[in-house]
């Protein structure tokens, strides 16, 4: 459910095609919001790769004002979820999985993330640094947490 999918490879869009793709974003996530709650409404768990909360992290000048209403704007207006798994990877492991990157970018954006979910009332933080197995079962145990959470609610 991200907003930025397929973009970013290559050099920058023209200025008319970026301000379509972002004209674009938020009918883009209110389809995609629209097709979860459909599943949901039908007792379906739905599991998203992203929610638009990517949004609420610092923008990239230029134009940093009128970034962070947009983007404000595109996190706000779609349904929040039920719990938000953020994945934390100390900035040096992630810079060994990922050596195109920058390290110093990497640290940033952990930071930034991390920063995230202190903001947002339903995120978990899960300890990336550990085997893929151990990551999906901690990952599995709290959406059942939350779902089991939701069913207690009702």
């Amino acid at each position: 459910m991200g907003l930025w999918q397929g973009e970013g490879q290559g050099p920058g869009p023209a200025l008319p095609a970026a301000m379509l793709a972002a004209a674009r974003r938020p009918f883009r996530s209110w389809r995609r919001a629209a097709v979860t709650g459909w599943h949901q409404a039908r007792g379906r768990l739905v599991v998203l790769d992203r929610h638009p909360y990517d949004a609420l992290l610092p923008p990239a000048p230029p134009h940093v004002a009128l970034k962070r209403l947009f983007f404000t704007l595109l996190a706000r207006t779609v349904p929040a979820p039920s719990v938000v798994l953020i994945l934390d990877v100390p900035a040096e492991i992630a810079a060994f999985r990922r050596p195109d990157e920058d390290p110093g970018a990497l640290a940033t954006l952990r930071s930034e993330y991390l920063s995230l979910a202190r903001r947002l009332p339903r995120a978990v933080v899960l300890d990336a640094d550990r085997s893929p197995e151990a990551l999906r079962a901690a990952a599995i145990d709290r959406i059942w947490q939350a779902v089991l959470d939701a069913e207690t609610r009702r």
